[in-house]
């Protein structure tokens, strides 16, 4: 039920410069809030999204009226024009939401406010700083109808893996693109070697020269494309242990991807943040491996399964998919982290 518009939280959402690419997450709230000059994100991961912010949330049309001002810039790609809104804010002495899906990795500058954002590292986060969500869809509804809710207990865990890789002379091409994408997709092919190599573990890794994107990319336009995704999201369901390894962003969308599915995620830790770290025992759902123990990763994941046992295999299973629909949801995170700025329950700057 719908709270009273009275007791609505008010939400105005500013964009200093109409050139400027708006983020989906600002698009769906612009959506919510009747702009039809927006064009709708995908309804598949957004929609819950819009839907809780026409419930929850009373739009006003000035930043003064508001309880929070949401930036419709991504402050990592679009520095300028999200700091032209954060100076704005400032003035009325309201504090910003701001959100990035960027690959970059770089401290944002201090705002008034808080960034939620994908990618960033433990050590050189900032205070203003929290870690997003991914922005993905419920892959339950894209499993191929073959594909059981959850994966049976075997001795032996198989980690699957599908994905963007390269190595070798070709590798050195992504250094046209910066360090971070060369660096980043070497650490996969280091990691998934150092998997294959070992008998303590079944992998079912696909290398792929190509990337389809974001999440959805892959369920339009080409027949081969929509059956490269399909491929993807079976593997997430058939296998115990998702495989998930920074790319060009020190975070990984399949790391969602196979919470969402009920399965768990096998995290190679390159100085990773997690979303809602103070909150979530993350222990309690991953199998976290620093890259500093890349070698001894099978070793690793055998223990990790082994204490598990059974019973514990499928507890976490269904936790996991519990975790996502209650918590990392997109619709789920964004709304609550937006409703808690608003009645001045998160970390903001002066």
């Amino acid at each position: 039920m719908s709270p009273p518009a009275s007791q609505k939280p008010k939400l105005h959402i500013a964009r200093s410069d109409r050139s400027t690419p708006l983020l989906p997450v600002a698009a769906a709230a612009l959506v919510a809030a009747g702009d039809i000059a927006t064009a709708a994100p995908d309804e598949r991961i957004y929609g819950a999204l819009i839907q809780s912010f026409r419930d929850q949330f009373l739009f006003v049309d000035h930043m003064a009226e508001a309880d929070v001002v949401f930036c419709a810039h991504d402050i990592s790609e679009h520095s300028a024009a999200a700091h032209n809104v954060a100076r704005a804010a400032k003035a009325c002495g309201k504090s910003v939401f701001f959100h990035s899906e960027s690959d970059n990795e770089r401290p944002t500058r201090s705002v008034h406010g808080v960034v939620y954002r994908s990618s960033t590292r433990a050590t050189w986060r900032c205070p203003h700083e929290q870690v997003a969500t991914g922005c993905v869809p419920d892959l339950t509804l894209e499993r191929s109808k073959t594909m059981s809710d959850w994966v049976a207990w075997d001795e032996c865990p198989s980690l699957g893996f599908i994905g963007h890789v390269t190595h070798g002379f070709r590798s050195l091409a992504y250094l046209r693109k910066g360090w971070a994408n060369f660096y980043g997709f070497r650490l996969r092919e280091q990691a998934l070697q150092s998997f294959e190599g070992s008998p303590l573990v079944k992998t079912a890794f696909t290398r792929r020269s190509m990337n389809l994107g974001p999440p959805m990319a892959g369920t339009s336009g080409s027949e081969l494309r929509a059956a490269m995704r399909q491929e993807y999201v079976d593997s997430v369901f058939e296998n115990s242990y998702s495989l998930c390894i920074r790319g060009a962003g020190n975070w990984s969308y399949r790391f969602f991807e196979a919470l969402s599915a009920g399965r768990i995620p096998v995290m190679i830790d390159t100085d990773c943040m997690l979303p809602l770290e103070d909150e979530i025992d993350w222990s309690r759902h991953i199998c976290r491996i620093p890259y500093s123990q890349i070698a001894s990763a099978p070793v690793i994941l055998r223990a990790f399964h082994h204490n598990l046992g059974p019973d514990g295999f499928a507890t976490m299973q269904k936790a996991n998919r519990n975790l996502w629909v209650q918590q990392l949801e997109p619709g789920a995170f964004f709304l609550r982290v937006i409703e808690r700025l608003a009645q001045g329950r998160s970390t903001t700057n002066p």
